[in-house]
């Protein structure tokens, strides 16, 4: 198993812990994370490539979708979630400059519950 596999496996878990429990904060922040490495992971298309070539006149396509995701390193899933991380807290601050402090709270526990996967040591 990949460190990203682990990484989106233990994401996973706790997103089905977070809607069981009923908490929205954390099922919003695991379901983003779980994304973003997703993101990553997929493969850059060649912006030369001709993508009309590849589609057959009766309709389907010829293969467009079959090529393998990128593999992630620790650090790499490590630095897309304290991206992630940061960029609620950047948020949350906003929010409270607005006196928008029940979005900012929000912000705050979403990216808090992202940390905790940084500060676990997830990818062990």
């Amino acid at each position: 198993m990949t460190d990203a596999e682990r990484f989106k496996q233990l994401l996973r878990n706790d997103l089905t812990h977070a809607l069981k429990a009923r908490q929205p904060h954390v099922v919003s922040a695991m379901r983003s994370a779980i994304s973003a490495i997703d993101n990553a992971e997929a493969v850059q298309l060649d912006p030369d490539a001709n993508p009309a070539r590849n589609v057959d006149p009766l309709g389907g396509s010829f293969g467009s979708g079959e090529v393998p995701r990128r593999t992630l390193s620790s650090d790499e899933i490590r630095s897309i979630l304290q991206a992630e991380a940061d960029e609620r807290t950047a948020q949350a601050g906003a929010y409270r400059s607005l006196g928008r402090q029940d979005e900012a709270y929000r912000l705050v526990q979403e990216a808090a519950a992202i940390q905790g996967h940084l500060d676990g040591d997830d990818a062990r």
